[in-house]
């Protein structure tokens, strides 16, 4: 039953209606549903969508969250559109090609679930809607704070676009199931197509771990390269999330480990990264924070010496565990949680994908952890 829950959702949110793209901050509200969005409360009132008043920015934000229906668990669903059963177009009309696009978020993911948020760039060949572009973020545990995330959009064509979608999907990812209590909270989603040409793509992914070794204390930054013009990355750090934000810090191109050893123990730092070359600099990448105590986060430091590679890939690429994730369940799922290949893993293996372009996640699930990673297929 939960899977063919799952199911339905996925079919109904492939299956959006001409809408205009206005209250992207939550702020315009009709018999309890945010206007110009769609939900499955529309069929049913499950009390998945919510009216937040606990905003970012104005009055209201939108929290979606899994609910008990009928005793089997829902997966919490939203989507920028109006349910239609005409599937000539999906989403809302769309002719440009954005860089980014942002939202605000405060979440909370229980058992294995996980917030995925997409932006779908679509155009209609005739007989379906062909992907011309992609942009996500997957969001795990507790982020207990207004943050922003950018996520980058990745390009299969150099087509014009005729549609756009925002799908949030709140549940275990590729498995069809969901955990009660897991929800997001969402306000002002922006897209970016006012670009600078030649200047880098942000970076994204930017996580803050604090770090401990023989030789140092400090906070160890990751983030991903969505760029292959950059020079360098930038570093900048401050102790309020809202500023004032001061540069710490460059490296050369092509990293993505920045340790910061300026800190002092018991003091909250946040940061952001850009990328930069002769044109300028990029956006900055989402805020990251990390309070220096010389204690690591085990599953965010395992998680960092998973190697992927190439990514972004033609959909041959390699997965590389460390010794403490042997022996482990590999899955890959699209972006509306469907798995599209799965395996085992020893320490490491050749991955043959023969899927559309696009964003995929990868999950791989060993008996002690669960690690996310991202994989862009071009």
């Amino acid at each position: 039953m939960k899977k063919i829950i799952f199911l339905i959702t996925t079919v109904l949110l492939a299956n959006f209606a001409n809408a205009q793209p206005t209250n992207l901050g939550f702020e315009n509200w009709t018999n309890d549903e945010p206007d110009g969005w769609w939900s499955l409360d529309q069929l049913a009132p499950l009390g998945m969508c919510e009216q937040e008043n606990d905003a970012h920015t104005g009055n209201y934000a939108v929290k979606i969250q899994t609910v008990d229906f009928g005793g089997n668990i829902s997966s919490g669903v939203l989507g920028l559109t109006n349910f239609s059963e005409d599937e000539t177009e999906s989403g809302i009309p769309y002719t440009l090609r954005p860089t980014e696009f942002s939202f605000w978020t405060k979440y909370s993911t229980a058992g294995d679930d996980s917030v995925l948020v997409i932006a779908q760039l679509t155009k209609w060949n005739g007989t379906e809607a062909i992907v011309v572009g992609e942009a996500g973020e997957i969001l795990k545990g507790t982020g207990s704070t207004y943050t922003q995330y950018t996520p980058q959009f990745t390009y299969a064509s150099s087509d014009t676009p005729d549609s756009l979608q925002i799908i949030v999907l709140v549940a275990q990812p590729g498995l069809g199931i969901a955990t009660l209590g897991s929800y997001v909270i969402l306000d002002d989603f922006e897209i970016d197509v006012n670009t600078t040409p030649g200047v880098p793509n942000a970076p994204t992914n930017l996580t803050a771990t604090a770090l401990k070794t023989a030789l140092n204390d400090g906070i160890r930054l990751t983030w991903t390269d969505n760029s292959n013009d950059e020079t360098g990355f930038v570093f900048e750090r401050a102790t309020d999330v809202n500023g004032p934000y001061t540069q710490i810090g460059t490296t050369g191109p092509d990293a993505t480990v920045y340790d910061d050893l300026t800190t002092s123990d018991g003091t909250t730092y946040f940061y952001k990264v850009y990328a930069e070359n002769s044109n300028g600099t990029s956006a900055a990448s989402n805020v990251a924070d990390a309070t220096a105590s010389g204690v690591v986060g085990i599953e965010k430091t395992i998680e960092a010496t998973v190697n992927v590679y190439p990514n972004p890939s033609n959909g041959n690429f390699t997965i590389q565990l460390p010794a403490v994730l042997e022996n482990s369940k590999v899955s890959v799922v699209n972006i509306t949680g469907q798995e599209v290949y799965s395996t085992e893993i020893i320490n490491n293996a050749s991955i043959n994908l023969n899927v559309a372009s696009g964003n995929y996640f990868i999950k791989i699930q060993h008996e002690k952890y669960t690690i996310n990673k991202r994989i862009i297929v071009e």
